[in-house]
């Protein structure tokens, strides 16, 4: 099974994926769910409504920018830049400092690497990479560029690895990947071993005490918004109505910021692919809230330590990053 696209999951959602919201952005919500009221009419350009507050954008290079992680400690960013190269498409991982200046290349060129995720003491990250032949899980043992990397679970252990986490502790991995032609959330130790596979789903994001998992997996047509527990015992269904994808939970745990189609239909000609943009739920599936709107595509939202969102986004072309703050107390209030 090809890996999925890191650019819009939309791009591979199953038709009629889109169907349960109208023009005016309602529609049908869980208990304790609001649907996004008084929408706007629409407009074009990405801007931030709600509790989103002070849109930036950080990159503006050719290619695209994708998967943004701040660091521990706040101060850098690693993300996913993803460009044409001789007929084919390279993606290199590349860290900045926090507000996108100062880029550096961490990877060869013209191979792969995806899906960073930093180690908690901020001095080596995992990622997938082909450095050592397959699509393997690696440690790159120093954030500098063309560092040492060691194997932790290489393509003949796991297929199609992708959206890869590592636990706030720093004691496991979770990721995606293909079993048995289904999309999986596994996990393992730090160092690869006892490797679990959990339940059906792609993109886990940990929740900050370690104990919690959040991903999206297929409902019917739609991609909606799980928890479980990092031993994939308890299943707690957020979200539904809507396709929602690519959970990011806050530093404090109270609220998960996600991708989502909602209001799609009031854009004229819009498709599977746009808009999305970016909402946030608190951890019980209760105050929706919605941080940006226009009719362009987010993907891979992230939370710094900074309180801030940071996000990819294709406002200007192609994907760049960008960040917004986002006001609490507007959440907390959120119906």
């Amino acid at each position: 099974m090809r890996a999925l696209p890191f650019v819009a999951l939309a791009a591979c959602m199953p038709p009629g994926s889109w169907s349960s919201w109208g023009a005016n952005g309602t529609g049908s919500s869980p208990t304790g769910q609001a649907a996004v009221a008084n929408v706007p009419p629409p407009r074009p350009e990405l801007v931030v409504i709600g509790a989103g507050r002070q849109l930036q954008r950080l990159t503006s290079d050719a290619g695209d920018e994708l998967e943004p992680k701040p660091s521990p400690d706040g101060k850098w960013l690693l993300y996913t830049s993803s460009v044409a190269h001789d007929d084919a498409t390279a993606s290199r991982i590349v860290r900045s400092r926090i507000d996108g200046r100062g880029t550096i290349m961490l990877t060869n060129e013209s191979g792969f690497a995806a899906a960073p995720s930093w180690l908690p003491n901020g001095t080596s990250f995992l990622a997938v990479s082909d450095a050592m032949g397959g699509h393997d899980i690696v440690r790159v043992l120093k954030v500098n560029p063309h560092a040492a990397s060691s194997r932790i679970l290489s393509s003949r252990d796991v297929a199609d690895p992708g959206g890869v986490a590592v636990s706030p502790d720093g004691t496991h991995v979770a990721f995606h990947c293909s079993v048995g032609g289904t999309w999986s959330i596994a996990v393992a130790r730090i160092d690869g071993s006892e490797l679990t596979t959990l339940v059906p789903g792609v993109y886990p994001a940990w929740s900050p005490d370690s104990k919690r998992l959040a991903f999206h997996r297929q409902v019917g047509d739609q991609w909606q918004l799980f928890v479980t527990d990092a031993e994939g015992g308890e299943l707690t269904q957020l979200t539904e109505g809507a396709v929602d994808n690519q959970p990011a939970w806050s530093p404090d745990g109270k609220v998960i910021a996600f991708v989502s189609n909602r209001g799609y239909g009031r854009y004229p000609g819009a498709d599977g692919n746009a808009p999305s943009n970016v909402f946030a739920i608190r951890a019980d599936g209760s105050g929706l809230s919605e941080l940006t709107d226009g009719n362009r595509r987010v993907s891979t939202p992230a939370w710094g330590r900074d309180g801030k969102l940071y996000f990819s986004s294709d406002d200007a072309g192609s994907m760049d990053l960008y960040r917004i703050d986002v006001d609490r107390s507007a959440l907390a209030s959120a119906e």
